[in-house]
């Protein structure tokens, strides 16, 4: 039987290639001509060595993507397309579409983006893939079943690649590709990256650390002037990696790439018109050998599309299915009433518009099927709707794709129970969360369900995709963690979402002007200091001043010159005459507070409820901690007088109510206790002694009364650092001491934590055993999907098997203190609402009447939240705005 391999093609660089790779070539008529010839050349030769079964050329649509929308400089500056190129594309598509291939450009679409997508999904249903492209881009999706062949010289000449051959030419893992590119640049779609990074010190940082995550996780360990210019430039590389990384959210399905019947007299009659035509017969025979058969002459289905008669089986995990397209075609789905699709005992519910941001604060319309195809659409806002569905819901079995979504919709006028909802977003997740980067819709077709676009199909969908899921979250015992945590967090998020945190609009409007005032003198001084204008956001002009016009010493060079990076103006402002780099260090952070903080709040709020509502998602980090987007309020600025100004502008939504806060004292090194057995931390937190003061008397041999806030610091550092896998080496540095004696005080730590060295080795042992790491709610991390994000290495993983089950049960315990909070202030506070938590710390907002009330319900929530052998604790604090809390 011959094996199913799919050719897919980057038919715009590919093209782009020959152009240039040959020499002005011409058809009779005067048409260009070498483009189509060096990429037919490349194609022959690609057919007759791999013969794939399934063959796919993307090309670039005209016109902006979405990363022209995130970044305006994306690819400015670009030579344009010559005309003789231009003119060539459409008969190049031409010939490749008479001959039968699969021709394809997306609106808004990378080509790359269409591979990549299309090459993950098609690889996850059992087919060999090989990428043609000479973008450096594709080289993240390299892995099991897929290999990138990458033009070298002219048009004859291919270096293979695989997972193997990647890592052995970069030094690290292919899915940190994403990580290279943003930290080097790319001066052909102008990426900036970081100034003064270049190959070598990429491939060295990433082969040791993993990932850009880890590099600024481990940012002490660096040299300072590396680590200046990682923290100069932080908001740049994450910005250039978000622009790098591709979407993957299109994907062709597999049966469109199977080659039809050719055009035999179209294709002949336009190599003719160009003087190619031994191509014609050439490309038919090989059309013919990569279907496997010579085809039928009939009708010709459009380019994308896989002929009617031809279907797909596939099997995945056992389970054999026809192609979800075939299924719906041959279903008879007809609309009845809501009180004949009330009698069934389950339902599967999608809606339209599907973006949630298109229906924010406006009804979409809900679409509820059976199993057996009949359906109703409608409004969910008709008391008509609601009071049936409520009764409904207390005995029936709801299918959705995203249960958080449908939260937001109902608005908490039909309640269900966990054990009553089948959510494929929180189920996929729980099995694999650091794969959160998939859409949905990836989501489905990693199991095997293709999906369509249209509400039917994704309840059609459904009811196969919880078939081949259910069996594994039972497999690893998450089905109770789901009804738990995660289904009963959804309602409580969207609640957070929907009340949102207030903005006062005037404080922020004063700010503002404040901020800009000052920004506007910094900038008058420097330019008198100058003696001309200097754009100070060019490191080029900034170097000109310091280092010419004002004759300081240049103490780091990059590839383009001098650098100007944080360190540097740091050391330069410490020394005599340091006013004009105290001056730009101060102009980069208020500009930072200006335009990274300020003006995305007040452009997020909203103007009828004087609040900004952000996004909270609970399934997006592979240690299930929150995160916010939109704007993100996780992550405030905390230091100085600009950022108190900033907090303190971040009030209750209603007037007469405060904040009230808690937040968890040390759960981490808590659960640490727990899990290890340690009885000497156990007493520490039972007894309510000073963990670090007492851990840097046993450390250092000084009674505690003795010990120095120096002392204290360092057992501190110690007391964290290996909690998070720190090394020996990376604690001298943190703590500015030798290698030896960080090892030595490492050592003293085991000494006295005999508990903790066993927990760490034990449960990295057991983790690396069996795949996989697990919290003590039984959250599981698997261990070769933390590689596409960590890095591999045994160090990396030894890290993560370490510190995820302490993570992963602190962020697992704020989660249920949520939904015990909430579920208490329903009954007994219903004007009392979450407004937010940060990792450790939840924030409500109350009248202040109930302030006591309230603490008292929080402390209760959060404190109860989990029984553990050592004690919870958590500290109030309350106020009128988010500076006070």
């Amino acid at each position: 039987m011959k094996k199913t391999l799919a050719l897919l093609i980057d038919g715009h660089g590919l093209a782009f290639r020959a152009f240039y790779a040959l020499p002005e070539l011409n058809a009779p008529d005067g048409t260009p001509t070498n483009a189509i010839v060096g990429f037919l050349n490349m194609f022959q030769k690609i057919l007759e060595e791999w013969t794939p079964s399934h063959v796919g050329i993307v090309f670039d649509a005209k016109g902006p993507t979405f990363r022209h929308e995130i970044y305006a400089a994306y690819k400015e500056g670009r030579v344009p397309t010559p005309p003789n190129f231009s003119r060539q594309l459409p008969l190049l598509k031409s010939i490749l579409h008479a001959s039968g291939y699969c021709v394809t450009a997306l609106e808004g679409i990378e080509a790359d983006d269409v591979l990549a997508g299309t090459a993950l999904r098609v690889a996850a249903e059992g087919a060999e893939v090989l990428l043609v492209s000479a973008d450096k881009d594709i080289l993240q999706v390299l892995g099991n079943r897929i290999r990138v062949l990458r033009p070298k010289k002219g048009v004859s000449s291919f270096a293979l690649f695989d997972e193997e051959i990647f890592v052995r030419e970069y030094g690290f893992r292919p899915d940190a590709m994403r990580d290279y590119l943003a930290i080097v640049g790319d001066a052909v779609d102008n990426i900036p990256g970081i100034p003064g990074v270049g190959d070598k010190t990429a491939r060295k940082l990433l082969g040791h650390y993993g990932s850009l995550e880890n590099i600024y996780l481990s940012l002490s360990e660096l040299s300072p002037t590396l680590k200046g210019r990682f923290l100069e430039h932080q908001a740049t590389v994450w910005a250039s990696r978000d622009l790098v990384t591709l979407s993957m959210k299109e994907a062709l399905a597999l049966e469109t790439l199977l080659p039809r019947s050719a055009d035999e007299k179209g294709l002949r009659d336009l190599c003719s018109r160009l003087g190619m035509e031994r191509f014609s017969a050439k490309i038919l025979t090989l059309g013919n050998a990569s279907s496997g058969k010579e085809k039928e002459s009939g009708e010709t289905p459009s380019e994308n599309q896989a002929p009617k008669d031809e279907r797909t089986t596939q099997e995945k995990g056992g389970l054999k299915t026809r192609s979800l397209s075939e299924e719906v075609e041959n279903r008879a789905y007809r609309t009845v009433p809501l009180d004949e699709l009330f009698r069934e005992d389950e339902l599967a519910v999608h809606w339209f518009p599907e973006n949630e941001e298109l229906f924010r604060g406006k009804c979409p319309t809900l679409f509820l099927a059976s199993r057996d195809g009949r359906c109703w659409s409608g409004s969910p806002e008709s008391e008509a709707f609601f009071v049936p569905f409520s009764k409904w819901a207390e005995k029936g079995t709801l299918l959705t794709l995203r249960y958080k979504t449908l939260c937001s919709i109902l608005r908490g006028r039909v309640t269900f129970s966990p054990e009553r909802i089948w959510d494929a977003e929180t189920s996929f997740y729980l099995l694999h969360p650091d794969r959160a980067s998939m859409s949905l819709r990836n989501t489905l077709e990693s199991q095997g369900v293709p999906a369509d676009t249209t509400p039917l199909a994704v309840t059609e969908a459904l009811w196969r995709t919880r078939s081949v899921i259910r069996p594994q979250l039972e497999e690893f015992g998450l089905e109770k963690l789901q009804r738990s945590i995660d289904l009963p967090l959804c309602p409580v998020l969207v609640s957070m979402e929907q009340h949102g945190l207030g903005v006062h609009e005037a404080a922020f409007l004063e700010l503002e002007k404040d901020l800009q005032q000052r920004i506007d003198v910094i900038e008058e001084e420097l330019t008198q200091n100058a003696g001309t204008q200097v754009n100070l956001n060019s490191p080029k002009q900034v170097g000109w001043l310091l280092f010419e016009k004002l004759g300081l010493p240049p103490l780091k060079k990059t590839k383009t010159g001098y650098s100007t990076d944080v360190s540097v103006l740091q050391m330069l402002a410490s020394r005599p005459g340091g006013d004009v780099p105290s001056l730009l260090l101060e102009h980069r952070e208020l500009s930072k507070m200006l335009t990274g903080f300020v003006h995305p709040f007040l452009k997020a709020r909203n103007e009828t409820t004087g609040c900004v509502h952000s996004t909270f998602e609970h399934v997006v980090t592979g240690t299930g901690r929150l995160s916010s987007t939109n704007p993100n309020v996780q992550n405030l600025p905390v230091f100085g007088e600009w950022a108190g100004r900033f907090r303190g502008a971040l009030v209750p939504r209603e007037k007469e109510h405060l904040f009230v806060a808690a937040d968890y004292a040390q759960i981490e090194l808590r659960i640490l206790g727990h899990l290890s057995g340690e009885e000497r931390l156990r007493t520490l937190f039972v007894e309510e002694r000073d963990v670090h003061t007492e851990t840097a008397s046993w450390v250092f041999s000084v009674s505690p009364e003795n010990v120095t806030p120096e002392l204290r610091r360092k057992a501190k550092v110690v007391n964290f650092g290996l909690l998070y896998g720190m090394s020996a080496f990376g604690l001298a540095e943190r703590l500015a001491v030798g290698n030896e004696e960080a090892q030595e005080l490492v050592r003293r730590y085991f000494q006295v934590f005999p508990g903790v060295r066993e927990y760490m080795e034990e449960t990295s042992r057991e983790a690396l055993r069996r795949g996989y790491t697990k919290t003590l709610f039984g959250r599981i991390r698997p261990l070769d999907e933390v590689a596409t994000v960590e890095g591999r290495g045994s160090g990396a993983l030894k890290r993560v098997a370490i510190n995820t089950p302490i993570q992963g049960t602190a962020a697992d315990i704020a989660k249920l203190a949520m939904i015990r909070f909430h579920n208490l202030a329903i009954k007994n506070l219903p004007e009392a609402t979450l407004v937010l938590q940060v990792h450790d710390s939840l924030v409500v907002e109350t009248p202040s009447v109930a302030v006591q009330e309230t603490e008292k319900v929080l402390l209760e929530a959060m404190q109860g939240a989990a029984d553990l052998s050592i004690p919870l604790k958590a500290q109030p604090k309350r106020g009128s705005s988010m500076r006070d809390v």
